[in-house]
C-alpha cells in the first residue's frame, strides 16, 4: 500500500537519522504519556494549522502575501480547534494503532509511519473543512465536491514533507525544550 511504501521509503533514507528522536544524552524527544502526548499535539496541530492555513489562502489569493497571511491567521483559531479535535479524538488513535502494530519496529520507523497516518487523514478531513468554509464564504456549496477533491492534492504534496522535515523535528525539539521528560507526570 501506499502508506506502507512511504514508511519503507523513508525508514530507509532516514535510518541514520536518530537525534530526530533522541538527544545525545538519550533522553526520548516523543510524549511518554497522556498529558505529554495532548501537550505535544497542541504545539504540533497549531505548527500545521497555522502554516496549512496560510498555504491554502495563499494558494485562493494567487500568491503569499502580507493580506494571505492576515487571511490565514484570521481564520486559524475556528481551524484549530476543529483540527485539534480531530486529531486528538480520532485521527492519532488510528495513526498510533497502525504505527505500534509492528513491534519490531525502530522508534525511527514508528515515529515516521505515525507522521504519514496522521497526515493523510488529516488532509482529508481539512481539504473538506476548508472547501465548507470557502463555500460558507462564497454561499455556493454547487462546486463543494470539486473544490475538496482538488484539494486534497495540493494539500498533501505540502502537508507530507512539512511534517516529515520541518514541523516534525521542530515541534519534538521545542517540546523536550519546554518540558524535559520525567517533568510532566501523567
Amino acid at each position: 500500500s501506499l502508506v506502507e511504501g512511504l514508511h519503507y521509503f523513508f525508514a530507509l533514507f532516514l535510518e541514520e537519522k536518530q537525534q530526530f528522536i533522541t538527544t545525545r544524552r538519550g533522553e526520548k524527544k516523543m510524549p511518554q504519556n497522556k498529558r505529554e502526548s495532548l501537550i505535544y499535539t497542541f504545539i504540533m496541530c497549531f505548527m500545521m494549522v497555522f502554516w496549512m492555513s496560510i498555504y491554502n489562502v495563499s494558494l485562493h489569493m494567487g500568491g503569499l502575501s502580507m493580506e494571505s497571511i492576515k487571511a490565514g491567521w484570521l481564520g486559524f483559531p475556528i481551524a484549530y480547534i476543529f483540527a485539534m479535535c480531530c486529531d486528538w479524538f480520532f485521527v492519532s488513535k488510528i495513526a498510533k494503532g497502525f504505527a505500534f502494530k509492528y513491534p519490531d519496529s525502530s522508534v525511527l520507523r514508528k515515529v515516521i509511519s505515525v507522521s504519514c497516518c496522521m497526515v493523510v487523514p488529516m488532509v482529508i478531513i481539512m481539504s473538506l473543512y476548508g472547501a465548507v468554509e470557502v463555500s460558507i464564504e462564497m454561499g455556493n456549496f454547487s462546486n463543494l465536491l470539486i473544490m475538496w477533491l482538488t484539494n486534497i492534492p495540493k494539500n498533501f504534496v505540502m502537508a507530507l514533507p512539512y511534517q516529515l522535515i520541518i514541523a516534525g523535528p521542530v515541534v519534538r525539539f521545542v517540546f523536550r525544550a519546554a518540558f524535559p521528560e520525567g517533568k510532566v507526570l501523567a
